[in-house]
């Protein structure tokens, strides 16, 4: 059971659902409620599919807060009007968001191909790996001081063709 994505998501994301689940009930007891009611509910499905981590936690949340408001309903009958509803707004981004930010990022592939493979690591490392530049120095095998400076040229190449294509500020 513990190494179900549904419970890693569950574990992950206690805090924040029973947060989510307080904002529409007003009371933490009855959150934490709505949380485990959405668990037992989410466990209880015969079939769910848990290969996309990103999907579940979307569907966790939505469980959630249609648990809580089901909650409120029945706690507060008549109440439930279109402020409520409005009350906890979907985070999820739009289509066109979406379609925007995947513009962008084959935008900036493209120019990372534009790169020495040197500079190119680098960035990657930098950026993807999260090291510093003495970590970095350490696995490229130069000095630090190098790399802050072909990091620094890379950037500008990065932003000056991003800049060609209008997608950087």
């Amino acid at each position: 059971m513990e190494n179900s994505p549904l419970y890693q998501v569950f574990v992950r994301d206690y805090a924040r659902l029973c947060v989510l689940a307080g904002r529409i009930l007003g009371d933490d007891a009855l959150a934490q409620d709505a949380v485990q009611e959405s668990w037992l509910r989410l466990c209880a499905l015969p079939r769910l599919d848990t290969g996309d981590r990103e999907k579940l936690r979307h569907l966790v949340v939505i469980a959630v807060r249609h648990t809580a408001y089901n909650m409120r309903r029945k706690k507060f009958p008549g109440l439930m009007d279109t402020q409520t509803m409005g009350m906890v707004p979907d985070s999820a981004p739009l289509p066109q968001e979406l379609a925007e930010r995947d513009e962008q990022v084959r935008a900036l592939l493209a120019a990372m191909q534009t790169l020495e493979e040197t500079d190119r690591s680098i960035l990657q490392l930098q950026y993807g790996e999260g090291l510093d530049s003495r970590q970095i120095a350490g696995v490229l095998g130069i000095k630090a001081a190098t790399v802050r400076q072909r990091a620094r040229r890379a950037r500008l190449k990065l932003k000056a063709s991003l800049e060609k294509e209008g997608l950087s500020e």
